[in-house]
């Protein structure tokens, strides 16, 4: 059941942030795609800072919105009492874009599924909660077909449960500050 909550907050959220087919029509689109390298902050019990990278890309929807996927990986640390801790996450935002000149300020909201690697009593256990949150940023455009520029997020995670061996284990929600430069070609 909680699948269905999710992929239906993730749907909702797109429709609800989606223009008009006619809007979407009547403006240019185009595409992006890029990489992107910075640092997460996890607010995880027994957790510290670590660098993330990734990939994210996005196609316009008009002149003012986007729909755009990402993809993002933590460097695996351990934290201050020597628990291991490392995700990943992917998902979809809907962003919302101010071009000034060469310069694109953008403001998104993002949904997806992750990964979360940690060993709890010394078992090595995978969860897979989902997550959400906001996103800036601003890209400047460099080239005709290149821009640079950074971005910024805040990633809340749910609780999530698993089971090895008969044994049920729980991670508890958690939230993320990220903070990335990115570099990303048009098309």
């Amino acid at each position: 059941m909680k699948t269905l909550y999710g992929y239906g907050f993730i749907l909702i959220l797109a429709g609800l942030f989606m223009p008009s087919e006619s809007f979407a029509q009547a403006n240019t689109g185009g595409a992006k795609v890029g990489l992107m390298m910075g640092y997460s902050v996890p607010d995880a019990d027994n957790t510290k800072p670590r660098r993330n990278w990734g990939a994210v890309g996005s196609a316009m929807l008009g002149a003012k919105f986007s729909i755009d996927g990402y993809y993002l990986v933590a460097d695996k640390q351990t934290g201050t009492s020597a628990r291991e801790f490392k995700y990943s996450t992917h998902g979809l935002g809907v962003t919302y874009h101010t071009v000034a000149g060469k310069g694109d300020t953008f403001f998104g909201l993002r949904a997806g599924l992750s990964k979360v690697e940690t060993n709890q009593s010394g078992v090595d256990v995978v969860f897979s909660p989902y997550h959400w949150g906001i996103a800036s940023g601003y890209d400047y455009k460099i080239w005709k077909a290149l821009t640079l520029g950074f971005q910024g997020s805040l990633l809340l995670f749910d609780d999530s449960d698993t089971s090895v061996n008969g044994t049920n284990y729980t991670e508890d929600q958690f939230r993320t500050i990220n903070f990335s430069v990115t570099a990303k070609f048009s098309f």
